[in-house]
């Protein structure tokens, strides 16, 4: 049978129309309804009119714009969900869709200033792209708002991701235009945080705000624009910051929380504090701006660079930790304590040398504490500390030495719970000075205490007059309790070549536990002493008799050198004599006692002079 071929008109004829067909059903439809609705696949709630209808068959495109009048409307998607070819909400409307799932491979596009909220768990695959207003992923939003995890999250333009979460992680990657700011805000329920884990790429900024917690967790991360920290955001490790060199601002509102980790970038105090909580974060970039503002109960932030510029630190938290190793990686202004908790100004190294930051101790309850972390190093605090509360103490911790040059002002207890505190300035009308076990107390300058408060070194403890060897006074009532020392150095048998303590106030009184224990360190090569000569050394300017005794009695021998045996009264006369007074020295005496010696020298005994 012979074959005909078809007609190329008639050819042409069926082409066009499968290709109407085709048309017809992949188009472009443009929501209606400034009422809201159904979006479903027979509402008559779309233009072009006709139809008025949404195809799902063969996927429109689906336009929400300002073709009606907003700014709220709400659109209901059909139970079984929509797959449409792409979806794209533009304008100042805000819209919302709700109900049924948004599938296929279609694609988000968001522009305007409007608000899209999407409260459904969608599942499109093609990728979200913001160029301008808000996504919102509503009440207990989670990433599947946004449709497949496998989509990228993509600023073309200054836009916002924002909702109120439930504790939610963010697997997709972010990518960020150059010149754009993408902001993520959210706020909490059940305190949870947004974790966002997909890596974020790109030359634009990327900003954290509102009350939520955040998390960024991808060390790949390599977006290069910057980092706008303005809520609160805990960094997992130093690759989650971006690219090397990515700006960093902590800007006021914002909150740097951390695992533990060290970074060597810059960043740009605004405002914004500190909070490694209960980690240690290292921090060996350059750190200015405003005050370091530090947060948190136990974290530790760790100092390393000399360039640092901020304008002081202030702290707090509960009990943070700041640890430097010289003045310079405190930047340029003073230390404040904001009224509450017990943090710690930790020094490292074994030369950390002077510093000189000002310390505010604050008010309320709690204390500042010093800590010298080595063992062998010896640092000089010259700034003045400072506070009118007499209930905030200072605290020496640590196994090192500290040295207080400055006059302080502050008013509370100090506790030496640790180490060596050498106190070589003044202080005035100060509470409790106490020496913990183990800890030593001494220096060159004068404690003074408020009336009624005592200078106290417990059991274990020692007070060490001088730096080498010095003079040290306590404008108050002493105690050493049984079981502390009184160590005494003498390098020689003049004024100043060996240790005195002296105890001001006529009022005051000076109190010896049973045990308590006197221990010299005595050079070798003594010059030969005179008999009768005396070391005074517990000058006791009280009007009462020393209370109690070292391990040693009323004119016990403590020790035989320059050429002499030495023993103790606890009756001289500092400047006039070795009786008719109520201080403690040590007398060079002949044999066979000192009663000998007084009786001989009675008639050259003066009597005790006035005290001050």
């Amino acid at each position: 049978m012979k074959r005909t071929s078809p007609s190329p008109v008639l050819f042409a004829v069926v082409v066009a129309l499968l290709l109407a067909v085709h048309l017809a059903g992949a188009a472009a439809v443009t929501w209606n309804v400034a009422a809201g609705g159904t979006w479903d696949t027979t509402s008559l709630n779309w233009l072009p009119n006709p139809p008025g209808t949404y195809g799902d068959a063969t996927p429109d495109s689906a336009l929400f714009d300002d073709t009606v009048t907003g700014p709220d409307i709400p659109i209901t998607v059909q139970a079984g969900g929509v797959s449409p070819a792409g979806v794209t909400v533009a304008g100042a409307n805000n819209y919302a869709l709700q109900g049924g799932a948004i599938g296929g491979s279609g694609a988000l596009s968001k522009s305007g200033t409007g608000t899209l909220t999407l409260l459904a768990d969608n599942t499109f695959t093609g990728g979200v792209t913001l160029s301008g207003g808000t996504i919102a992923v509503g009440v207990k939003g989670n990433e599947t708002k946004l449709g497949a995890a496998t989509g990228t999250l993509h600023f073309t333009g200054n836009s916002t991701l924002q909702g109120t979460v439930n504790g939610t992680s963010f697997t997709r990657p972010f990518l960020i235009d150059s010149g754009v700011t993408a902001s993520v805000y959210s706020s909490l329920l059940a305190g949870n945080s947004v974790n966002v884990l997909g890596k974020v790429s790109g030359q634009g900024t990327l900003k954290f705000s509102g009350t939520s917690w955040f998390q960024l967790n991808n060390a790949a991360n390599d977006w290069s624009g910057g980092l706008d920290l303005s809520g609160t955001v805990t960094v997992h490790n130093d690759g989650s910051f971006g690219a090397a060199g990515n700006p960093i601002t902590l800007n006021t509102g914002g909150s740097l929380r951390s695992t533990t980790f060290s970074t060597s970038r810059n960043i740009t105090i605004n405002g914004g504090q500190f909070n490694p909580d209960g980690q240690t974060l290292t921090w060996n970039g350059v750190i200015s701006g405003t005050a370091l503002r530090q947060a948190g109960n136990g974290g530790t932030l760790v100092l390393t660079n000399p360039a640092n510029s901020f304008d002081g630190v202030k702290f707090e938290g509960s009990g943070p930790t700041l640890v430097f190793g010289a003045d310079a990686h405190l930047g340029v202004g003073g230390i404040t304590r904001a009224n509450v908790g017990d943090p710690t100004l930790r020094i490292v190294g074994t030369t950390p040398g002077t510093f000189t930051k000002a310390v505010a101790v604050g008010t309320g309850t709690g204390s500042l504490r010093f800590e010298v972390a080595e063992s062998t190093a010896t640092a000089t605090w010259n700034g003045v500390i400072s506070g009118t509360s007499t209930t905030v103490a200072v605290a020496k911790r640590g196994p090192g030495r500290l040295i207080l040059a400055n006059d302080n002002t502050y008013l509370g207890p100090t506790n030496v719970n640790a180490g060596t505190l050498l106190v070589n300035g003044t202080t005035a009308s100060q509470r409790a000075y106490t020496v913990a076990d183990g800890a030593t107390l001494g220096g060159t300058g004068s404690i003074g205490l408020a009336a009624g408060s005592a200078f106290t070194a417990v059991s274990g403890a020692t007070v060490a007059p001088g730096q080498s060897v010095g003079t040290l006074t306590v404008g108050g009532s002493l105690v050493l309790d049984a079981g502390s020392t009184l160590a005494i150095e003498i390098e020689g048998l003049g004024t100043g070549q060996y240790d005195r303590l002296v105890v001001a106030g006529a009022a005051n009184t000076v109190t010896l536990g049973d045990g308590a224990l006197l221990a010299l360190d005595i050079a070798s090569g003594l010059p030969p002493a005179a008999v009768g000569a005396a070391l005074y050394i517990l000058d006791n300017q009280t009007s009462s008799a020393v209370l109690g005794a070292f391990q040693y009695d009323e004119g016990d021998l403590v020790g035989v050198f320059a050429g002499k045996r030495w023993q103790i009264t606890y009756r001289a006369d500092t400047g006039a004599g070795i009786s008719g007074g109520n201080d403690i020295a040590l007398v060079a005496i002949p044999e066979p006692s000192l009663a000998a010696l007084l009786l001989a020298m009675a008639p050259l005994v003066v009597r005790r002079r006035a005290r001050r």
